[in-house]
């Protein structure tokens, strides 16, 4: 009788750790878990619709994006308070299109904001915070993902697409007022390398507002095929990379500046789309 007390008492204390993993906050919106330290920061994986907010410099390396399970996406808040975030995320897996920024798979009526990374990133849709918005295809009720007032220090390297803050966005939301300084590099292969959002996917309506590119962006691809019915062939650009499968004119689109240098490598033929700031724009 005493053993089994014993085991209920630990399973018990158990179940009170799980639900007590950071020091200060209760996941809510008005009280955010408070992140201060790496594994603070890798735990959001285990919470990903709860609310955070940073509360001191990471410069321990991230490795691994974190949401990377299709079956739990990032929902909730992440305010990174303008405090850095170090990434160190390589992965070389060339067969599959992996998911590699700080967040993997952000969904619903996510927010990230005042998040500043810095390192590097490699991999397949690579970004600095994100790597896939993704609503329209499981979330189409939800009023849509926002990406604010994020900087991206970074360097990233992408196989498919990349860029700056988000490799991919198929989603209604808003990505406004932020700034990449990383250096975006597309390899051989790759499909769409830009400063802020390198692929735009599915008729959405969202807005792209005050965002800058510092960024130099160096495209080595070869390849110059379109792709997913795509307005534009292959290319780079400053702001947003591609318009596919969808309807641009639902895109509101206002204030975006690249001050970035454009670098084509690559030797596709024809030769692979340069834009400013948009190839659609």
């Amino acid at each position: 009788m005493k053993n089994i007390t014993k085991i209920l008492l630990i399973l018990i204390l158990a179940n009170i750790n799980l639900f007590a993993e950071f020091k200060n906050g209760d996941g809510s919106p008005q009280n955010p878990y408070e992140i201060w330290t790496l594994e603070d920061l890798i735990k959001v994986s285990d919470f990903p619709d709860k609310h955070f907010i940073q509360k001191a410099n990471i410069r321990k390396p991230l490795t691994k994006p974190l949401c990377y399970d299709w079956k739990y996406p990032f929902t909730g808040s992440y305010n990174g308070n303008g405090f850095l975030i170090n990434l160190n995320i390589v992965n070389t897996d060339t067969v599959y299109a992996t998911r590699d920024a700080l967040f993997a798979l952000v969904m619903g009526n996510a927010v990230i904001k005042n998040v500043v990374t810095v390192g590097s990133v490699k991999g397949g849709h690579a970004a600095g915070i994100a790597s896939g918005v993704m609503n329209n295809i499981f979330h189409a009720q939800d009023s849509g993902v926002r990406i604010i007032n994020n900087i991206n220090n970074a360097k990233i390297e992408g196989i498919l697409n990349c860029a700056g803050i988000v490799a991919e966005w198929c989603s209604v939301g808003i990505i406004d007022n932020n700034i990449n300084n990383g250096t975006v590099i597309g390899d051989s292969n790759a499909w769409v390398i830009s400063g802020i959002i390198a692929s735009m996917g599915g008729k959405n309506k969202f807005t792209i507002s005050n965002n800058i590119n510092n960024g130099t962006l160096i495209d080595n691809s070869n390849n110059n095929t379109s792709c997913c019915n795509a307005i534009h062939a292959r290319g780079t650009s400053g702001i947003l990379g591609l318009s596919h499968n969808g309807d641009i004119e639902s895109v509101l689109f206002f204030n975006n500046v690249n001050n970035g240098v454009i670098l084509m490598n690559g030797n596709a033929i024809p030769p692979r789309i340069k834009k400013g700031i948009s190839n659609d724009y």
